[in-house]
């Protein structure tokens, strides 16, 4: 009798969404068609800007609490679809994490022609209070036919909000429909405050590892046309204190570009430590009408780490930097590292740019 008790609560959780023991209702509707994830707060309205949603949300198999959305819009015979997932941290999904979500989007993408990450970054939501997630723009091929799927990530202690979104092809409209979409969903519902706003997303100035064009490309150009020298012929030997302490003096510096410290981490090995300024004006032009789409908040640091033979521009992080963050950067110096932008000449000079292909070039 237990065992059938047992099986008609899981029968129930699978056709009306709710969830046991209690059979506890995971989902009330609203009067104007929106349908509210009661464990959360969370609303999932019946159109958010120029999508709709389809059929109501839904518990996620395999967990409890993990409600999912999905919207679309169609638009000149072109499909986008934004599927929302918001889910307690600990919950049993694979790719429930940053870095688990990122995975599952690349695994899928590896095979594809011309799939890279083109932009990855902070990206700001929410307000009372402001929250600064993640997001991460996977364009696919190159030209007018290209398309693309972007990936948003916001934790805010006891909720994760996961957004992710797709279009057939990416037109001039794209980027801004796509935040725009994230950017109108109800985040208020969370009932979040200073005090309960605890995860990633509430400490809105933490250092945040960036990739993007436009950044990538100013600083470039910022090193090698501003700066004397990139890579000083003798630095002293890689200490964390003195960096920190370096950073941290470096606050009041009002110049595009500046050279914050240079150490070498171990033999042969030289490393300048530079920090790029840029204008609220410029970060929120940036913002607004570049491709990347990324909140940049500044300042925003960077290695160029040269062997005597050649250089890399690496690490772009923006936000300021912390000890735990430098400490970081310092153990990312000891090869080449993933998180490499350009590379140049064993004195930082003529940097070529490099695409972060997925594998199917």
């Amino acid at each position: 009798m237990r065992n059938i008790k047992w099986l008609v609560a899981g029968w129930i959780v699978t056709a009306f969404g709710w969830v046991s023991p209690g059979f506890t209702q995971a989902f009330t509707s609203l009067p104007d068609g929106a349908v509210k994830h009661v464990a959360s707060g969370w609303v999932f309205p019946k159109t958010q800007g120029e999508f709709q949603r389809g059929s109501d949300p839904t518990i996620a198999p395999g967990t409890t609490a993990d409600a999912v959305g999905e919207y679309e819009r169609s638009a000149n015979g072109l499909r986008t679809t934004a599927t929302v997932y918001v889910y307690p941290p600990d919950s049993p999904a694979d790719d429930g994490g940053l870095a688990g979500a990122r995975e599952a989007i690349e695994a899928k993408l590896a095979s594809v022609r011309l799939a890279q990450v083109w932009s990855q970054g902070p990206f700001k939501a929410g307000e009372a209070p402001g929250l600064v997630g993640e997001k991460t723009f996977y364009k696919i091929g190159i030209g007018a036919n290209s398309s693309q799927t972007n990936l948003y990530y916001f934790n805010t202690g006891k909720w994760i909000v996961k957004v992710r979104m797709s279009v057939q092809k990416t037109e001039k409209e794209t980027f801004q429909l796509l935040d725009s979409f994230v950017r109108g969903l109800p985040w208020r519902e969370l009932g979040l405050t200073a005090e309960s706003c605890t995860g990633s997303a509430c400490k809105v100035s933490r250092p945040i590892p960036t990739h993007g064009a436009l950044p990538e490309q100013l600083a470039v150009l910022l090193a090698t046309q501003k700066l004397e020298e990139i890579i000083p012929s003798k630095p002293p030997a890689c200490d964390l204190d003195t960096l920190v302490t370096a950073f941290a003096a470096s606050g009041g510096r009002t110049e595009p570009i500046s050279a914050v410290a240079a150490c070498s981490p171990k033999k042969g090995v030289r490393a300048s430590f530079l920090r790029m300024d840029l204008g609220q004006d410029i970060r929120d032009e940036l913002e607004k009408k570049s491709p990347d789409g990324l909140s940049l908040r500044g300042p925003m640091s960077f290695v160029v780490r040269s062997d005597g033979k050649k250089s890399i521009y690496t690490m772009l992080i923006d936000g300021p930097l912390d000890a735990a963050t430098i400490e970081q950067m310092l153990k990312g110096l000891d090869g080449d590292s993933d998180a490499t932008f350009a590379k140049a000449d064993k004195q930082g000079m003529n940097p070529q740019l490099e695409s972060r292909f997925l594998g199917g070039e």
